[in-house]
């Protein structure tokens, strides 16, 4: 079909839009892809949006979707969103140049007050798109992810490359509604692609993960610099894979110990783990370990209330206690930590730290497994 070229809204309200939720419910592999967007745009070139409001919708308010090239949505307002802000590009990688959408600005926006509706959604969602510009946005009060950048757990080709993100203020996200996201998160190869001057601070996730920028799965070839992260659950940068550079787990345990000493939980998890199998420089010291977890499970972190249970049931840096390790196991468990909840099974099969229980016993295994 014929693109639509050169045409503006300014000043224009887009409001009471609704979306309903399956009889049988939702589930998006993530920041919930399927659901479509208050205004949907295909096929506009050197189109804008200026000073527009989207207000009141049930899904995403504006999405760039296909060959969308050009366009600028600049000193807009998004707010009482049912899942989240600003989309460009889609999920598949488009199978020629003309069905890319790519060149786009996002400038100068306030994004907040979403995931009403559905839980997963971000603030702005950039994905199989190119040369893109994200500026100068406040984005809060989010569900889950401020930002969220390609679409790849895995190193095939895609269509995210040499894309900007800068100077954009993000914070009050996840608010512990759902895990492991952060306020910048990113997926895939992205040559070219730039993370600089940004503020972020205040992810608090459900229970874990939750970092400033999350370079998830094969994140690679991104240049992340002059950023300023504080007050966040998981620490300020977490780079997932060690794509794109060497392996280095001595200075993994460096900034583990740093972050440690900061108090955050999940960091001091980490460092224990380090400790327990001698990586990273660190002597092999259970006890040491068992200090770390110890910190980390007092501030409510799972997987330390897991390893802090397992050396309680094993008696190893810390004296065996049955009880204890049952006490531990149970609050991980309760917060869905499937190996705590399979070693509770087995407590209750035996025994041991708490009374003889097969029912019990079989509900665990079944929840762990399930």
């Amino acid at each position: 079909g014929l693109l639509v070229q050169n045409v503006s809204f300014r000043g224009i309200t887009f409001s009471h839009q609704d979306y309903r939720l399956e009889p049988e419910g939702h589930s998006d592999a993530q920041a919930a892809v399927s659901i479509p967007a208050a205004v949907m745009v295909d096929g506009a070139v050197d189109c804008s949006f200026e000073a527009c409001e989207v207000s009141h919708v049930g899904g995403y308010g504006l999405w760039l979707r296909r060959g969308c090239k050009g366009c600028r949505v600049q000193r807009c307002r998004f707010h009482d969103l049912g899942t989240g802000g600003v989309r460009i590009g889609e999920t598949s990688r488009a199978p020629a140049d003309a069905e890319e959408s790519t060149g786009n600005l996002v400038d100068n926006n306030h994004i907040f007050d979403s995931g009403h509706v559905y839980a997963g959604g971000v603030g702005i969602w950039v994905s199989q798109s190119s040369h893109n510009r994200i500026s100068h946005n406040e984005v809060h009060d989010l569900t889950y992810s401020g930002m969220s950048l390609g679409w790849n757990w895995s190193d095939a080709p895609n269509r995210c490359h040499d894309n900007l993100v800068e100077q954009n203020h993000v914070h009050h996200v996840m608010n512990r509604n759902l895990n492991d996201g952060g306020a910048i998160y990113t997926l895939g190869d992205s040559p070219g692609s730039v993370m600089r001057g940004n503020v972020l601070h205040d992810v608090w996730p459900y229970s874990g993960i939750g970092w400033g920028i999350y370079l998830d799965a094969t994140t690679n070839q991104y240049t992340v610099e002059n950023n300023v992260v504080y007050n966040t659950l998981s620490g300020a940068l977490m780079y997932h894979n060690g794509q794109g550079m060497p392996q280095d787990y001595e200075q993994a345990a460096g900034y583990y110990e740093l972050a440690a000493k900061q108090k955050f939980a999940k960091a001091q998890t980490a460092l224990g783990l380090f400790y327990a199998d001698g990586l990273g420089g660190k002597p092999r010291d259970i006890k040491e370990a068992a200090s770390w977890f110890d910190l980390a499970a007092n501030q409510g972190d799972p997987q330390g209330q897991y390893n802090l249970g397992l050396l309680y049931e094993k008696g190893k840096g810390v004296p065996q206690n049955y009880a204890l390790a049952a006490h531990w196991y149970k609050l991980a468990a309760r917060q869905g930590d499937h190996s705590a909840q399979n070693n509770l099974g087995f407590m209750y099969y035996n025994g041991k730290g708490v009374p003889k229980d097969h029912i019990i016993s079989y509900a665990l295994f079944s929840i762990a497994y399930d």
